[in-house]
């Protein structure tokens, strides 16, 4: 298990009583470490973002091969309930934990005729939004980024909140 799983391991074991299962590499998301596990009975996607050089924020894929192995943006019909996206700026570190539903919402996933996204950009707490675009991404996602800065009850907090959504 890759350090960012084993520390998101001890946080989310503590609410769930029991450890990550059946945990797969996705081998297509190799450079993003994809993960897929299973908690509590709910399946979960990990990624880990990049930092980019050109612009703020972070940048993280989040797509599948078709029976014709080309790429295309996840679906809301799925079998996941869960993406896990780990960030870790110079000194800090922390993870947005995104409900299926809130990214179907934000047209990350696809629903219906509306095809979804293949990569986003991400802006934990301690980035700065560079433009209104920037800003109004960041106001829908703050929600949902917890921060190992953050006091440890304050996140089991936040993370048994965000779970009750799926």
């Amino acid at each position: 298990m890759i350090k960012e799983l084993t520390k998101l391991n001890d946080l989310l074991s503590e609410l769930y009583g029991r450890a990550i299962v059946e945990l797969l590499e996705d081998a297509d998301s190799k450079a993003y470490a994809g993960f897929n596990f299973k908690l509590g009975g709910q399946a979960f996607k990990f990624r880990k973002s990049k930092q980019t050089p050109k612009k703020a924020g972070q940048f993280v894929v989040l797509w599948k091969r078709n029976e014709a192995r080309v790429s295309v943006p996840f679906d809301i019909r799925d079998h996941f309930d869960f993406v896990i996206i780990w960030s870790e700026g110079k000194e800090r570190s922390g993870f947005f934990l995104f409900p299926k539903n809130k990214l179907a919402s934000q047209q990350v996933l696809s629903v219906k005729e509306n095809e979804g996204k293949r990569g986003f950009r991400l802006y934990p707490d301690w980035v700065i939004p560079p433009n209104k675009l920037a800003e109004r991404t960041k106001a829908w996602q703050a929600p949902y980024f917890i921060d190992f800065d953050n006091d440890r009850a304050k996140n089991l907090e936040a993370v048994k909140s965000i779970l009750s959504e799926g």
